[in-house]
């Protein structure tokens, strides 16, 4: 688990406490790198955050990444 600078989906609505500069901090439970593979949740934990935290979890982007693709596509 950690928290990332995510980038707010459109039609999404984010409290004002959670943004910053215009990104969400975002609690991301998995990500997409091959590290992370071995550590992810297993559907119970990922039941037990859900009822902790009130909300489903939800697909976002890291806009570290996203901004990395950009650069990387650029040449």
């Amino acid at each position: 688990m950690g928290v990332s600078e995510a980038t707010l989906p459109p039609g999404q609505i984010v409290p004002v406490e959670c943004m910053d500069g215009g990104l969400v901090d975002a609690l991301h439970i998995f990500s997409n790198r091959p590290d992370d593979y071995r550590q992810r949740p297993t559907q119970q934990q990922v039941d037990e955050l859900t009822k902790f935290v009130g909300r489903e979890p939800q697909w976002w982007v890291d806009n570290r990444v996203m901004n990395s693709w950009r650069t990387n596509r650029r040449g």
